[in-house]
């Protein structure tokens, strides 16, 4: 009996062992893959390719990319490699400019790969194709000058509530974390702008709608390992994740939604918000249009110096969707291969941006930006999926900062840090900590 025990040991170990040699030799493999397209690449490790540090949470992935960046400065490119899967890394601007803009339609899609099944997943960033084109037009005209003058009462009123909640801690000069403040500010935001919903988050921080809202963003191994394999192999999304952190989250916007369309369509409840152009949209197929040549003008404010040193996506993705010569160089790249952009990398460039820690608005006077390269400054992206709602986004950061400088002194308190470190495992940028500043009220003489 114990001889057919350690026989059948015995086998097991080696069916073991030719598993690990052949997943070795198709990882090796894989990692020649620049090599032999002649693009200069760094040495990836086995087998987390070029992204160990992120994966294992030591540094965000973002950052661990900006190292990529400087090393292959000089270059107009290089290839990096997540876990066995090769990606292009864009370094010059000129080619940045056509891949986003000249030939976008080659690399229109970001290549991040979802559950469909998902209906968070079904939203402008992460759709690709006809999906997304069709989408992007049909929500274009509800983000006019016009539309945001329509909403913008609603979202002074949530600005005023801002500054009421923060009359107490103010005048016992309290810190307060910024971060979750805002958090909340912007919850208010959208539950009223974009539900048509008064859900309260900034007086109850506890309020159902934030909680819903934080298990969007909420990241863990789990979720971690997901994007692991899924870049392994993107057939392994479905696979192994059947049912992801959002399907509860889904459930719960989409009850909210299905029931505000019916409250305001039986009751015939007219809006100056989001909803009210998406429910257009919904029975109409359009909008309401602006004035004449409203849908013309350009926020031409340049009050977000700090998008330079903190941009919220730290990484532009893309993926070619046919076969792609690189302009100048025989370097053709296949359909499916995933373009990065690295924005961090850019924004900290000391050769772009000299002593890029250091924030100097006067970056962004018109001498100083007529002297930089227009594509290596890019906080909402650019070119045809530049961010929809960027000029919402800036009138609602301008709302927020008035209706706290106006009432309040904000200083650096004994928690406050000058260089922020980051999350590791967070897709969008989040401070490790919190922000912590303290509050006093302004004098009225």
């Amino acid at each position: 009996m114990a001889f057919y025990a350690e026989s059948w040991l015995t086998e097991v170990l080696v069916a073991l062992s030719l598993v690990v040699v052949a997943v070795y030799a198709w990882f090796s493999y894989s990692y020649k893959y620049w090599q032999r397209k002649g693009v200069p690449y760094l040495e990836p490790r086995f087998p987390f390719g070029n992204v160990y540090n992120s994966f294992v949470g030591k540094t965000s992935g973002p950052i661990e990319l900006n190292e990529a960046y400087l090393q292959f400065k000089g270059q107009h490119f290089g290839g990096v490699y997540f876990f066995n899967r090769p990606s292009l890394m864009i370094v010059d601007p000129d080619l940045i400019r056509t891949i986003l803009v000249k030939d976008f339609w080659t690399f229109q899609d970001r290549g991040i790969k979802t559950n469909e099944n998902e209906p968070l997943n079904g939203h402008l960033f992460l759709l690709g194709g006809n999906k997304w084109r069709r989408l992007r037009v049909k929500l274009t005209p509800t983000f006019t000058s016009g539309k945001m003058k329509m909403m913008f009462q609603t979202l002074a009123d949530c600005g005023r509530e801002m500054g009421e909640v923060l009359e107490e801690p103010a005048s016992r000069g309290q810190v307060v974390e910024m971060r979750e403040l805002s958090a909340r500010f912007a919850t208010d935001v959208i539950a009223s702008v974009a539900f048509g919903v008064e859900v309260n988050c900034q007086r109850n921080p506890e309020a159902a709608f934030r909680q819903w809202g934080r298990r969007i963003f909420k990241q863990n191994f789990r979720n971690t390992l997901n994007s692991a394999l899924t870049a392994i192999n993107p057939k392994l999304l479905t696979l192994l994740s059947p049912k992801s952190n959002l399907t509860e989250v889904s459930h719960y916007f989409r009850k909210m939604v299905s029931d505000t369309v019916k409250y305001r369509e039986d009751n015939g409840v007219t809006r100056n918000d989001f909803m009210h152009l998406l429910i257009q949209l919904k029975n109409e197929g359009c909008v309401d249009s602006d004035r004449p040549g409203a849908n013309k003008q350009k926020d031409e404010d340049d009050k977000w110096k700090t998008l330079r040193k903190y941009p919220p996506v730290m990484v532009l993705n893309r993926e070619s969707n046919a076969e792609y010569r690189i302009p100048d160089s025989d370097v053709v790249l296949d359909k499916g291969t995933p373009i990065i952009i690295p924005v961090y990398g850019l924004h900290h460039d000391p050769d772009i941006f000299p002593d890029p820690e250091r924030f100097d608005p006067e970056r962004f006077s018109e001498e100083q930006k007529a002297q930089r390269h227009p594509y290596v400054y890019l906080p909402f992206g650019e070119g045809p999926r530049i961010c929809i709602g960027m000029r919402f986004g800036l009138v609602q950061t301008k709302v927020g900062l008035i209706n706290i400088l106006s009432r309040y002194r904000v200083e650096p308190s004994e928690k406050s840090v000058r260089h922020l470190s980051l999350e590791p495992r967070t897709f969008l940028m989040t401070p490790k900590g919190g922000i912590h500043l303290r509050l006093s009220k302004r004098s009225t003489a």
